[in-house]
């Protein structure tokens, strides 16, 4: 557990600077290329994602789970790693050049500009893979702090690079800036191909293959289907504008995401450690579902609470129609964020075809309820059913590691700490309603975060247990004497001396 909140740490450091780029990056588009730009980088953005995800054969996840294994070994994993990188950057390169080809037909028939977009988005794709691959071999040897420092460095790049890009080349140059995000991260590779070792396909036991291959079609159908289709949806069946309202009304929802899935590396080297117990497994995967609702709950339905008047506020009066999907996406990113830890368990375990049959079902249904959704309600139906079907995957990993022999979710906890949440998000309305304006909105996540505190507390919902690894933990030794004294105060104010 000291290693899983050790490594945690290190990626939630990077993850709020991550988190605060991204939001920035949002802002920046809206303000400057108002909702059409916004729907077009979104697409854009959702696009080389999905294009990564068809493309890397399922590599990336193998190795973060896979490298680990070898311990001091460094030729075993650096032979696996080139041969895993050999299978992947074949289909990269092949989707690249298609979009690229693609771009070619779009200069011939609707003019430079328009392909410049294409062109750019291609940019972004490949980076991005190649980000992807890099990043779990990073976090498959335990290096986190090297990868939590490229994810900073690199989201602090794009800043800058997207306001110059969206100024003066518009959404061909947003979208090629927000690829710099991840070229620090990139520019690591050759630490992990030596030329020293040829691809050996025999390193590919079929056990890795199998795992490789479930792992890579439940990332098509979550990426491809589950994350973003309603965005591509309502494209096609609606209008750019209305793909920009519901990128807009993402925003603060895709944070939580974000912030969860940066967790899920480190969970899944943790659930994978080959020298731990099935009884020590088994206990950190229901601490991870306690703890990472504790967090993601109340940010999820607090935020709820005060986005219909935060989004027109921060990013123009144009996109007040984002305000009520706003909300219902944030309710959803509470949910979602919990279904990073039995995601995580089951991939970690080897039940990556539990995994696959629950991305099917699921995604047919999603596909089914946001065509019916949009037709019906708009952006707003979509939010509607983004709520739905984040709750229909989190019953459904639960249930299949149940089946699987696996443990129980904590489901009296997470009851409970829905009731704390919704506290928070039911006091930071009221005080916003009260005040209005920014000042109603400050207030009310202040009251909102006070009363989740105390609702904490008497819920008792946060054991000592919990809090003591972190009180105890290098990191806290290395806070200010101030923030440590406060944080150290809170944490034993909140904490209860008998767990649930």
């Amino acid at each position: 557990m000291s290693t899983v909140l050790k490594s945690s740490l290190l990626n939630l450091a990077a993850t709020g600077v991550s988190l605060a780029a991204g939001f920035g990056v949002s802002f920046i588009v809206a303000r400057l290329l108002g909702p059409e730009g916004s729907g077009l980088s979104a697409f854009a953005i959702w696009l080389a994602t999905s294009l990564s995800a068809l493309s890397d054969h399922g590599m990336p996840q193998t190795m973060l789970r896979s490298l680990g294994g070898f311990g001091d070994d460094e030729d075993g994993w650096k032979a696996l790693a080139r041969t895993a990188f050999a299978r992947f950057i074949r289909a990269v390169a092949l989707s690249a050049s298609a979009v690229l080809a693609y771009a070619v037909w779009v200069a011939s028939t609707e003019g430079l500009d328009k392909a410049a977009y294409w062109v750019s988005a291609t940019l972004l794709f490949v980076l991005y893979a190649l980000y992807a691959f890099t990043t779990a071999a990073a976090r498959g040897r335990g290096r986190f702090a090297e990868a939590s420092l490229a994810t900073a460095t690199g989201s602090l790049l794009q800043i800058p690079l997207l306001m110059a890009g969206a100024m003066f080349f518009g959404i061909a140059g947003a979208v090629a800036a927000i690829a710099m995000r991840y070229l620090p991260q990139v520019l690591k590779l050759p630490t992990y191909l030596s030329r020293a070792h040829k691809p050996d396909p025999s390193l590919l036991t079929p056990d890795i293959r199998r795992y490789a291959r479930h792992i890579w079609l439940s990332d098509i159908i979550d990426v491809v289907i589950m994350t973003r289709v309603e965005l591509v949806l309502l494209g096609i069946m609606l209008t750019p504008a209305d793909m920009g309202y519901f990128a807009v009304a993402g925003v603060f929802a895709s944070l939580v995401g974000q912030f969860a899935i940066q967790l899920s590396s480190p969970l899944i080297v943790g659930f994978a450690a080959p020298d731990q117990s099935p009884q020590a497994r088994d206990a950190l995967y229901r601490k991870a579902v306690r703890i990472m609702a504790l967090v993601v709950f109340p940010v999820g339905f607090g935020g709820a609470a005060i986005a219909p008047q935060l989004v027109p506020l921060v990013f123009g009066a144009d996109f007040a129609p984002a305000s009520l999907a706003a909300f219902l996406l944030l309710v959803a990113a509470g949910f979602s964020g919990v279904v990073v830890v039995p995601w995580a368990y089951l991939a970690a375990t080897g039940k990556s075809g539990n995994l696959l049959r629950i991305m099917i079902v699921v995604s047919a249904a999603t596909l089914v309820l946001f065509v019916a959704s949009i037709l019906i309600g708009g952006v707003e139906g979509a939010a509607v059913t983004r709520v739905l079907v984040e709750l229909l995957s989190l019953n459904m990993l639960f249930l299949a590691i149940i089946r699987s022999g696996g443990p129980s979710a904590p489901y009296r906890a997470l009851v409970k700490t829905v009731l704390a949440a919704a506290s928070c998000g039911l006091a930071a309305w009221l005080v916003m309603k009260g005040l209005g304006g920014w000042s109603g909105i400050l207030a009310g996540v202040t009251a909102g975060a006070l009363i989740y505190l105390v609702a904490l507390r008497l819920l008792r919902l946060v054991p000592q247990s919990d809090t003591a690894p972190l009180l105890e933990s290098g990191a806290m030794a290395r806070l200010p004497s101030g923030p440590r004294k406060v944080l150290t105060a809170l944490l034993r104010a909140i904490a209860v001396p008998v767990g649930n």
